[in-house]
């Protein structure tokens, strides 16, 4: 039949899909394949990273408190030493004093 017609012209014609509703219903349609599809999944969780990562916690937290160890105090001094050697006589004598009240025969003070 195609062999006995003639080409007159040509004609187009725009074709567009009725997507009024798609929306809506392939939203339905996905919730219920999500409800009724199940998966299960074995899985083994490799923790040596982590294992790894909470020994460098741990170990930044004790180096931080040997560094902040509250029990430790430390003095800064610096020291005088004018009229160190005049303190150190008196200190002396202060502590010879109450030996000194017993005196030899003849010793005066």
């Amino acid at each position: 039949m195609a062999d006995d017609a003639s080409i007159v012209g040509r004609i187009a014609v725009k074709v567009m899909p009725d997507t009024s509703g798609f929306k809506d219903d392939l939203k339905e349609k996905l919730k219920k394949i999500e409800h009724d599809i199940a998966v299960t999944l074995q899985t083994k969780a490799d923790i040596s990273g982590a294992r790894k990562d909470v020994l460098e916690g741990v170990r930044a937290i004790n180096k931080d408190n040997k560094a902040t160890d509250t029990r430790k105090v430390r003095f800064y001094t610096k020291l005088d030493l004018a009229g160190a050697a005049g303190e150190v006589q008196k200190a002396v004598r202060a502590y010879q004093e109450p030996f000194s009240l017993v005196r030899p025969a003849g010793e005066r003070r």
